[in-house]
């Protein structure tokens, strides 16, 4: 299993790595540039929608392991109908992000036509994992928790896409995770895919990391989020145990609590929460001037300790993992507060 998850993670990896340049030069020319913001950090007009490349590169590795293995993913066929339709959505509204900038609402619509074309092709959450006593059935409340579980996910990656090098990086170190732990759990599906995102964003990143000549934009960023999500789900149709969502929520513990404290952040101040600001934990270090590839492995040995703790967690005493999870996410939850506060009171004062 290790040399065949191997050879997946090369293919994306040599495919995004070479074809990512080629990508750059072809949308340079049509010039698909992301301008300078005063909410971003680059200064000059970078080359966007470089997820076209990552996507490409994960299509890529998936190929090749159903080249090796066609049984396997026939035993998921009706799955792979619905995973096919609902990523060709998700790519059409993040080239449409990228290009024109969408509305929020028709962002959502898109993420909720998804969300209900998986559920028709039989993506559902019916358990959830209770670390203290029995999986807790869902019942009736299945359905909608299924849907939030998906848009909260889609849009995760995306959230913390402001540094360079930042996401993809992230991605890199969660998908590797999740593909471990998957073998460890004998799942067969999700390491396939989990592996092939490891390898198409690592080679992406030679191109992403900063100084960037590329970004992956929102069309790399809401179809990473997208297999995240729905693979995860498709991890739990056959595993005996029902810790599989919990994995992911460990794995990309960094994007889910940026995700969390933006959605808290933006509620308080009554504004959209869709609507883009500065309050990002990035640009937070970056105005206490440390330089972006400090803050960049700030969040990757972050995101590698919680990645090693989700390992820890199927393979030791998951009360023992989820108590050190706590205490490190609060530890983490409660320096941000205090940064935040020390911020808005030194504005305060000018």
């Amino acid at each position: 299993m290790a040399i065949y998850l191997t050879q997946i993670f090369l293919v994306a990896f040599v495919v995004s790595f070479v074809f990512t340049p080629v990508l750059r030069r072809i949308l340079g020319k049509l010039d698909v540039y992301d301008a300078p913001h005063e909410r971003k950090m680059h200064k000059s007009p970078v080359v966007t929608m470089g997820g076209i490349a990552i996507i490409i590169s994960i299509c890529a590795g998936a190929l090749f392991a159903f080249w090796g293995d066609k049984i396997l993913f026939f035993s998921y066929s009706r799955q792979m109908i619905g995973l096919i339709l609902g990523g060709a959505l998700i790519i059409i509204m993040g080239v449409l992000d990228d290009l024109i900038d969408l509305h929020y609402s028709i962002k959502l619509g898109f993420q909720l036509v998804v969300s209900i074309i998986l559920i028709v092709y039989g993506y559902r959450i019916d358990l959830l994992t209770n670390p203290f006593g029995a999986p807790v059935q869902l019942g009736y409340f299945s359905i909608p928790i299924t849907i939030l579980w998906l848009i909260f996910m889609f849009n995760i990656i995306n959230i913390i896409d402001g540094i360079d090098g930042l996401a993809v990086g992230t991605c890199v170190i969660a998908a590797v995770t999740l593909a471990i732990a998957g073998v460890f759990k004998n799942m067969n599906i999700g390491p396939v895919f989990f592996i092939s995102i490891a390898g198409a964003c690592a080679g992406f990143l030679r191109y992403n990391y900063h100084p960037a000549s590329i970004f992956m934009g929102n069309t790399g960023a809401y179809f990473i989020g997208y297999i995240f999500a729905s693979i995860s789900i498709i991890q739990s149709f056959k595993s005996t145990a029902a810790v599989v969502l919990l994995l992911p929520i460990f794995a990309l513990g960094f994007p889910i609590v940026e995700t969390i404290l933006t959605i808290f952040r933006r509620s308080r101040k009554r504004v959209k929460i869709f609507k883009a600001d500065t309050g990002h934990l990035h640009h937070i270090f970056m105005r206490f001037g440390l330089p972006p590839k400090v803050i960049v492995w700030i969040f990757y040995v972050f995101s590698f300790i919680l990645g090693t703790m989700a390992i820890g967690f199927i393979t030791g005493d998951r009360k023992l993992m989820l108590v050190f999870a706590f205490f490190i996410l609060f530890g983490f939850s409660f320096l941000l507060h205090l940064i935040i506060k020390m911020i808005s009171e030194k504005k305060d004062s000018k």
